[in-house]
């Protein structure tokens, strides 16, 4: 197999459109962890151990741009203030069906599972 030194071809008419994404429906659209008005010694352990850095401990509240609801934060949280709004019966599920480890849950760097 040789290489043709003449091949080439003209980009200059292609005109790249990505897809405007959307907001997540259902169950994982109020899946992002919180702290609410409870408790919280603030080690910033949260902000500090977020992959993305998404969770602003001072706020309690999660930058649902950048979170990849790997829920790191609700894991670590010496003080175990740290919920998920109005679905923690469903992560309970979650990770019952999953058998998501706290090593599963370190190692996740994107919103998909596996």
């Amino acid at each position: 197999f040789q290489k043709d030194s003449d091949f080439s071809i003209d980009l200059s008419e292609f005109t790249y459109k990505p897809k405007k994404t959307r907001e997540s429906r259902g169950p994982w659209a109020k899946f992002y962890p919180s702290r609410g008005k409870d408790d919280c010694s603030m080690c910033y352990l949260c902000e500090k151990e977020c992959p993305v850095k998404a969770f602003d401990a001072i706020s309690g509240e999660t930058n649902r741009k950048l979170c990849i609801q790997c829920m790191h934060c609700v894991t670590i949280c010496p003080d175990k203030v740290i919920h998920i709004s109005e679905v923690s019966r469903f992560f309970k599920k979650f990770i019952n069906h999953w058998e998501l480890t706290e090593d599963l849950v370190e190692k996740k760097r994107s919103k998909i599972i596996f």
